[in-house]
Protein backbone atom coordinates (compact mmCIF):
# COMPACT_ATOMS: atom_id res chain seq x y z
CA UNK A 1 0.00 0.00 0.00
CA UNK A 2 0.99 3.63 -0.67
CA UNK A 3 2.07 5.71 2.03
CA UNK A 4 1.40 9.51 0.41
CA UNK A 5 2.86 10.81 3.38
CA UNK A 6 5.96 8.50 3.89
CA UNK A 7 9.62 10.45 2.84
CA UNK A 8 9.37 7.67 0.25
CA UNK A 9 6.54 8.33 -1.87
CA UNK A 10 7.27 9.90 -4.97
CA UNK A 11 4.57 10.74 -7.56
CA UNK A 12 7.07 9.59 -10.94
CA UNK A 13 7.28 6.43 -9.03
CA UNK A 14 3.99 6.29 -9.03
CA UNK A 15 2.80 6.88 -12.27
CA UNK A 16 5.08 5.03 -13.94
CA UNK A 17 3.99 2.34 -15.91
CA UNK A 18 0.93 0.89 -18.01
CA UNK A 19 -2.69 1.75 -17.37
CA UNK A 20 -5.52 1.50 -18.82
CA UNK A 21 -7.96 4.03 -19.65
CA UNK A 22 -11.68 4.76 -19.35
CA UNK A 23 -13.03 8.34 -20.34
CA UNK A 24 -16.48 9.36 -20.82
CA UNK A 25 -17.34 13.06 -21.07
CA UNK A 26 -20.65 15.21 -21.53
CA UNK A 27 -19.63 17.89 -24.38
CA UNK A 28 -21.63 20.87 -24.14
CA UNK A 29 -21.83 23.72 -26.80
CA UNK A 30 -22.82 26.33 -24.16
CA UNK A 31 -25.78 26.66 -25.93
CA UNK A 32 -27.83 23.94 -23.84
CA UNK A 33 -26.98 20.96 -26.31
CA UNK A 34 -24.74 18.21 -24.95
CA UNK A 35 -23.43 15.01 -26.32
CA UNK A 36 -21.63 12.21 -24.95
CA UNK A 37 -17.95 11.04 -25.90
CA UNK A 38 -16.66 7.62 -24.45
CA UNK A 39 -13.04 6.35 -25.13
CA UNK A 40 -11.26 3.71 -24.13
CA UNK A 41 -7.56 2.69 -24.49
CA UNK A 42 -4.45 2.40 -22.61
CA UNK A 43 -2.10 4.71 -21.96
CA UNK A 44 1.53 4.48 -20.73
CA UNK A 45 3.80 6.66 -18.59
CA UNK A 46 7.58 6.32 -19.30
CA UNK A 47 10.28 7.85 -17.90
CA UNK A 48 12.80 10.29 -20.54
CA UNK A 49 15.50 12.85 -19.97
CA UNK A 50 12.85 15.67 -19.81
CA UNK A 51 10.72 13.95 -17.27
CA UNK A 52 7.85 11.49 -17.96
CA UNK A 53 6.03 10.83 -21.14
CA UNK A 54 2.24 10.39 -20.62
CA UNK A 55 1.32 8.91 -23.87
CA UNK A 56 -2.34 7.57 -24.19
CA UNK A 57 -4.40 5.67 -27.39
CA UNK A 58 -7.90 4.73 -27.73
CA UNK A 59 -11.09 4.23 -29.40
CA UNK A 60 -13.58 7.25 -28.99
CA UNK A 61 -17.04 7.75 -29.72
CA UNK A 62 -18.02 11.08 -30.35
CA UNK A 63 -21.07 12.55 -32.28
CA UNK A 64 -20.33 10.94 -35.88
CA UNK A 65 -16.94 10.23 -35.39
CA UNK A 66 -15.77 6.18 -34.20
CA UNK A 67 -11.94 5.63 -34.28
CA UNK A 68 -8.72 6.37 -33.23
CA UNK A 69 -7.91 9.12 -30.21
CA UNK A 70 -4.13 9.57 -29.19
CA UNK A 71 -2.14 12.76 -26.94
CA UNK A 72 0.90 13.19 -25.34
CA UNK A 73 2.32 15.09 -22.80
CA UNK A 74 5.20 15.77 -20.50
CA UNK A 75 5.05 15.46 -16.65
CA UNK A 76 8.59 17.50 -15.53
CA UNK A 77 9.03 16.41 -11.79
CA UNK A 78 9.41 20.01 -9.08
CA UNK A 79 9.59 17.71 -6.28
CA UNK A 80 8.29 14.38 -5.09
CA UNK A 81 4.54 15.43 -4.79
CA UNK A 82 4.12 18.07 -7.67
CA UNK A 83 4.77 18.34 -11.84
CA UNK A 84 4.41 20.75 -13.93
CA UNK A 85 2.33 19.52 -17.32
CA UNK A 86 3.06 20.78 -20.84
CA UNK A 87 1.65 19.77 -24.14
CA UNK A 88 3.91 17.78 -26.18
CA UNK A 89 4.45 20.79 -28.31
CA UNK A 90 5.93 22.19 -25.42
CA UNK A 91 3.30 24.57 -24.48
CA UNK A 92 2.71 24.67 -20.49
CA UNK A 93 -0.56 23.75 -19.33
CA UNK A 94 -0.75 23.39 -15.33
CA UNK A 95 0.63 22.19 -12.44
CA UNK A 96 0.10 19.40 -10.44
CA UNK A 97 0.83 19.71 -7.02
CA UNK A 98 -0.54 17.03 -4.48
CA UNK A 99 -1.75 17.60 -1.56
CA UNK A 100 -2.16 14.24 0.32
CA UNK A 101 -4.35 12.11 -2.55
CA UNK A 102 -5.65 14.91 -4.62
CA UNK A 103 -4.06 17.96 -6.74
CA UNK A 104 -6.68 20.71 -7.80
CA UNK A 105 -5.60 22.49 -10.93
CA UNK A 106 -6.51 25.51 -13.84
CA UNK A 107 -5.36 26.27 -17.77
CA UNK A 108 -7.34 29.12 -19.09
CA UNK A 109 -7.35 29.07 -22.36
CA UNK A 110 -8.89 32.16 -23.86
CA UNK A 111 -12.01 32.15 -23.46
CA UNK A 112 -12.48 29.07 -21.46
CA UNK A 113 -11.82 27.92 -18.01
CA UNK A 114 -10.35 24.76 -17.23
CA UNK A 115 -10.88 23.20 -13.97
CA UNK A 116 -9.29 19.97 -13.34
CA UNK A 117 -8.87 17.61 -10.53
CA UNK A 118 -6.16 14.43 -10.26
CA UNK A 119 -6.79 12.03 -7.51
CA UNK A 120 -4.88 8.72 -6.20
CA UNK A 121 -8.01 6.43 -5.45
CA UNK A 122 -5.23 3.59 -4.25
CA UNK A 123 -2.22 2.29 -5.53
CA UNK A 124 -3.23 0.81 -8.48
CA UNK A 125 -5.62 3.91 -9.91
CA UNK A 126 -5.94 7.10 -10.24
CA UNK A 127 -8.28 9.64 -12.02
CA UNK A 128 -8.68 12.67 -13.51
CA UNK A 129 -11.95 15.35 -14.06
CA UNK A 130 -12.04 18.60 -15.87
CA UNK A 131 -14.96 20.91 -15.77
CA UNK A 132 -14.31 22.77 -18.90
CA UNK A 133 -16.61 26.12 -18.99
CA UNK A 134 -16.48 29.45 -21.93
CA UNK A 135 -18.60 31.15 -23.92
CA UNK A 136 -19.08 28.26 -26.72
CA UNK A 137 -18.33 25.41 -23.94
CA UNK A 138 -19.93 23.67 -21.06
CA UNK A 139 -18.16 20.16 -20.79
CA UNK A 140 -17.02 17.24 -17.95
CA UNK A 141 -15.03 15.19 -18.70
CA UNK A 142 -13.83 12.17 -16.34
CA UNK A 143 -10.93 9.90 -16.67
CA UNK A 144 -10.02 6.49 -15.12
CA UNK A 145 -6.66 5.11 -14.95
CA UNK A 146 -6.15 1.73 -13.51
CA UNK A 147 -2.47 0.24 -13.50
CA UNK A 148 -2.09 -3.03 -15.86
CA UNK A 149 -0.11 -5.39 -14.07
CA UNK A 150 2.56 -7.48 -16.09
CA UNK A 151 2.99 -11.16 -15.23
Amino acid sequence: MINFFSANFTLPSFLTGQWQLQRLGWIGTGEGKRQIMRMSGQAEITETDDGLLFSERGVMHFDEYHGSAERQYLFRPVNPTTMQVFFDDGRYFHEMAFSGKRADVYHMCMPDDYSGRYRILDQDSWCLNWRIIGPHKNSLISSRFQRIHSN
